[in-house]
């Protein structure tokens, strides 16, 4: 059986504000009927209805010229609904407020001047256009507190704000280049050139790239001091989408700052960031500030070494005095010197006093002087004298000032009987040494310690090896064996001064980082004094600045050489 159901619509015609509106009203609707406007049920003509957007997502473009514009419905709604309102709000999402929109809040109202106002509302969300890369991005939009017994059905929503700027080529690359950055500290500024390569030139790509200078502190990233040396910089480097204009170097400036004082050269690190539109090659790059300031200052004085050996039979010792921290501009000056007795006495050696001058301007050579030797036959210990800097003038400074010479006897007395018991240790006096490239040479202390009077003639080699530093290139490799209690002509025991060698630096005009050479002691060997008939003769060879003895013939009673022990075997000098 087939069942018809009438359904009568009444239109009632209402003018609200002067906007024609239609509101379509059931009657009579027949019992247990399923339709839509079954389920609503009979009419209410004084509901205050329900809220809600009119869609969940809205878009629109960046660029556009007028705001978004979001619509809120009332529905449930008829010609007896009393006046309602609601706020509403928009909050951030991926979108930055201020930047890419200006946030609003506001409430809107419905039925202020009459009953059964049941159109639209709408609010606005101002946009903002950029030239960054930065893909869509997102505006929440909420509804909240509904007045006048209106209900909210669904209260969020999002605005998607389409980004306008064309997505670059992300097969390109933004990067420092290889090259060295040097600027002179007198140029001013530094232009730094920043590459956009993998590109290509038919196609408008923009992109852009931050960079910076100084960390997130303001503090400086590298051996230059912010203020001091440079001003740190940042900003945002752009290609554009003019074809011509999307690819090859951009470039920004970092100002440098003259100064006065005589330093060595500094350094600045430089940072991108944040690429948009392209890949990120090289990210940091190293800016050396070069320094223009002659040193001219007048210097410091000071004695090469502070212990100076020379054999007996030698006429004169040669002692060397240094003037370092001295340039082109460093003025004429002069220094005393004088030697005064030790445990040698005038007959030993001549008395010395004198003046050293460096007369040139700019004249930072070593100097020398001379301290004759007496030679005797009287068979004796070895014996010290001391040697000292003084008065020095136009402003140099004495540093090192005092040292000792020693003066090993060459009178042949055999030692007496050894006490194999008390060797002694022989150790470096550190583990590393400091030398600046400038000085022609290092100076190495090694130690023979648990040593006394009946310590016994002992050698230990002393070699180099490699480390940072190139033989030949930066320093003069040495293999030396040093002598305890052995000169030309004797043998004797409780020789326990410390020996000093010396390696060759060599300077050069090359900027490159601290450079090591590795130092080590092998081999130590108690010399054995045996009954023989044979007299035992040695040859002596000066290495390097450092004095040692080998033995040049064999004993008609070979004995097996004792052993000594090692202390601080291996060091580094850098």
């Amino acid at each position: 059986m087939n069942y018809k159901l009438k359904y009568f619509i009444t239109l009632l015609s209402t003018t609200v504000l002067g906007n024609q509106a239609l509101n379509a009203e059931p009657s009579d609707i027949p019992q247990n009927n399923d339709s839509f406007l079954g389920k609503l049920g009979p009419s209410n003509h004084t509901a205050p209805g329900v809220f809600h957007f009119s869609q969940s997502h809205y878009h629109i473009d960046e660029n556009s010229t007028k705001a978004a514009k979001i619509t809120v419905n009332r529905s449930h709604c008829s010609s007896g609904s009393p006046p309602v309102s609601l706020s509403y709000a928009t909050t951030q999402g991926t979108a930055q407020k201020g930047s890419d929109y200006q946030p609003v809040k506001g409430r809107l109202s419905w039925g202020a001047m009459a009953k059964g106002d049941c159109f639209p509302r709408q609010f606005e969300i101002p946009v903002m256009d950029d030239i960054a890369l930065e893909g869509n991005e997102t505006v929440n939009l909420n509804l909240s507190a509904p007045f006048g017994g209106a209900v909210i059905g669904e209260s969020e929503a999002v605005l998607t704000i389409v980004d306008d700027d064309i997505q670059g080529h992300e097969g390109s690359i933004i990067a420092f280049p290889a090259t060295p950055l040097t600027v002179s500290e007198e140029a001013g500024f530094a232009t730094v050139t920043v590459h956009r390569t993998a590109c290509h030139d038919s196609l408008p790509l923009p992109a852009s790239v931050s960079y910076h200078t100084t960390n997130a502190s303001g503090e400086s990233t590298g051996t230059a001091s912010v203020g001091h040396d440079y001003k740190g910089v940042n900003g945002v480097l752009s290609w554009g989408i003019d074809p011509a204009e999307n690819c090859g170097p951009r470039h920004f400036r970092v100002p440098i700052v003259d100064d006065s004082v005589v330093e060595n050269d500094k350094t600045v690190q430089v940072h991108l960031s944040h690429v948009k539109g392209a890949q990120l090659g090289q990210s940091e790059a190293t800016l050396t500030i070069i320094d223009n300031d002659i040193n001219s200052g007048p210097g410091v004085l000071s004695f090469s070494r502070s212990h100076y050996r020379v054999t007996e039979g030698l006429p004169l010792a040669t002692i060397t005095v240094n003037r370092t921290d001295c340039g082109p501009g460093s003025p004429p000056v002069s220094v005393s010197y004088g030697s005064h007795h030790g445990t040698a006495t005038q007959l030993d050696y001549q008395t010395v006093t004198g003046t050293l001058t460096w007369e040139a301007i700019g004249d930072c050579r070593p100097q020398q002087f001379e301290i004759p030797i007496k030679d005797d036959s009287v068979s004796e210990k070895t014996e010290t004298l001391n040697i000292q800097l003084s008065q020095a003038t136009d402003g140099a400074s004495i540093s090192d000032g005092k040292a000792t010479l020693t003066i090993s006897d060459n009178d042949f007395t055999k030692a007496p009987p050894i006490a194999r018991d008390n060797p002694g240790t022989f150790s470096f006096s550190r583990t590393h040494y400091p030398v600046q490239e400038r000085n022609s040479t290092a100076t190495i202390l090694v130690n023979r310690t648990t040593c006394g009077p009946d310590s016994p003639p002992a050698t230990v080699t002393i070699t180099t090896s490699k480390g940072t530093a190139t033989a030949h290139h930066d320093y003069t490799p040495l293999n030396a064996t040093l002598h305890w209690g052995t000169t030309l002509t004797e043998q004797f025991n409780g020789d326990c001064e410390p020996w000093y060698v010396s390696i060759p630096i060599r300077d050069d005009t090359t900027f490159e980082n601290s450079e090591t050479i590795g130092l080590h002691l092998s081999e130590p060997t108690v010399i054995p004094l045996c009954q023989s008939s044979h007299t035992q003769t040695a040859k002596s060879r000066l290495s390097n600045g450092a004095r040692f003895f080998e033995s040049d013939t064999g004993l008609a009673n070979p004995c097996t050489p004792g052993e000594a022990q090692l202390g601080i075997d291996s060091a580094i000098l850098t």
